[in-house]
């Protein structure tokens, strides 16, 4: 189940064999390497953070900018890895050998790199990093500050951190649990504040950023065997507080200050073996799932989550996260950005919402003609109703005096 895609499924037996024959080949010993026999070359390290991304060339714009955003700061190492073994096609680009610091090329997943590259750094010497910064290809970075934003994921003691996903004309919408924490927030003295970030016991695989420790062992989790990691975000938060004997509570942090957005993107992996990996993975580790969404993906009811706030005067504060009602407009401004595409599939977006959208679209149209409408009848009424009072003769009874009437009467 993904968080972000509701889906009802109903898996016939032959699927539980499947899953059943993925878990027995996830388990076998993993005897092959696509590395040649040789000591691993050496390089310096000891910036920040290193951030790592598997690429491709349809998203190689975005890459770059992110990565001449990275790379500029001087607070950030760039490691790209090339699962096309297109390589030489990217150096070609005169920003990459300045920007890049560390790249390789052969065919494997992002799970599959991480494990190699970061966990047993078989290709480079990457010790002396303070966070490992594992992002897609398909998020817009270059409107964090890194200082910022690398000063408050320290500042949360969290293991496992994200910037939060901001939804405008730039990014598509997301789970409720990482969309940014805009709201106000009341404090215990009555004031009001902003969220900086806030603990959660999820943090998706988009652009998780780890200590080093918790990187090795949030990668327990990984079964090469399955040539997937899908599933390892629903579990990895409460893991790796487990296993470092960390609070649940505050082992994860989503930064609310600083956004990142999120870009439609085509996947070329089948949803249905995802899922089953899913399966296989909790299957697992059932006791360190997360409990911030239900199984349908959606937020459980009454969640609250700890949160720090800008106020410095006070302590961090419960507050509760409530599913955001996206505008109709910036929703159908995605729509027109995912055109073509399986908008539930590709664009993240919840059926719930597209159908809420759509409703309050079709209000608003509604209200817009009626409006002038009734504007309209309601002048034609006040003037119509003028005009009669204008044409009606003046008549008035007179009443004859007593006198008067005396007379004639005599008469």
């Amino acid at each position: 189940f993904k968080p972000w895609l509701v889906v009802v499924c109903k898996m016939p037996c032959f699927h539980h064999g499947y899953v059943l024959l993925q878990l027995v080949v996830a388990i076998r010993p993993q005897t092959d390497s696509p590395f040649k026999a040789g000591a691993p070359s050496a390089a310096p390290s000891g910036s920040g953070a290193l951030f790592f991304s598997a690429v491709d060339v349809k998203f190689r714009d975005t890459v770059k900018q992110n990565a001449l955003h990275l790379q500029g700061s001087g607070l950030v190492d760039v490691f790209l890895a090339h699962p096309r073994q297109d390589l030489e096609d990217w150096q070609r680009e005169s920003w990459y050998k300045q920007t890049v610091k560390y790249s390789v090329s052969y065919k494997e997943t992002k799970w599959g790199f991480v494990q190699n590259e970061l966990v047993k750094q078989q290709t480079f010497r990457l010790n002396g990093y303070s966070w490992y910064w594992i992002s897609e290809e398909d998020v817009d970075l270059t409107h964090l500050d890194l200082r910022r934003y690398l000063a408050l994921a320290t500042e949360s003691g969290a293991s496992i951190v994200q910037p939060a996903v901001a939804f405008d004309t730039r990014g598509i919408p997301q789970n409720d649990v990482v969309m940014a924490y805009t709201d106000r927030i009341k404090l215990p003295d009555g004031s009001y504040g902003r969220s900086l970030y806030r603990y959660s016991e999820l943090v998706e695989a988009q652009s998780p950023m780890f200590t080093a420790e918790s990187l090795r062992v949030a990668w327990k989790l990984y079964l090469p065997g399955l040539g997937s990691g899908d599933g390892m975000d629903l579990l990895w938060c409460r893991f790796v507080a487990a296993k470092l004997n960390r609070s649940v509570e505050q082992g994860c942090a989503i930064i609310d200050a600083e956004h990142m957005y999120k870009l439609p993107n085509v996947r070329d992996y089948n949803l249905q073996n995802a899922m089953a990996v899913e399966e296989v993975m909790v299957s697992q580790h059932r006791d360190y799932l997360q409990r911030t969404l239900d199984q349908s993906g959606k937020l459980r009811e009454g969640l609250q989550q700890l949160c720090r706030t800008d106020s410095t005067a006070s302590e961090p504060v419960h507050i509760r996260i409530r599913p955001q009602h996206y505008e109709a407009i910036l929703v159908l401004k995605a729509f027109v950005r995912c055109k073509g595409y399986s908008l539930q599939a590709v664009c993240h977006i919840d059926l719930s919402v597209i159908l809420a959208t759509l409703l309050w679209l079709l209000l608003e149209a509604l209200l817009l003609i009626s409006i002038p409408v009734l504007l309209w009848y309601t002048f034609k009424y006040w003037w119509s109703r003028a005009r009669n009072v204008k044409d009606v003769p003046f008549s008035r009874r007179i009443r004859i005096p007593y006198r008067h009437q005396a007379l004639s009467d005599a008469n």
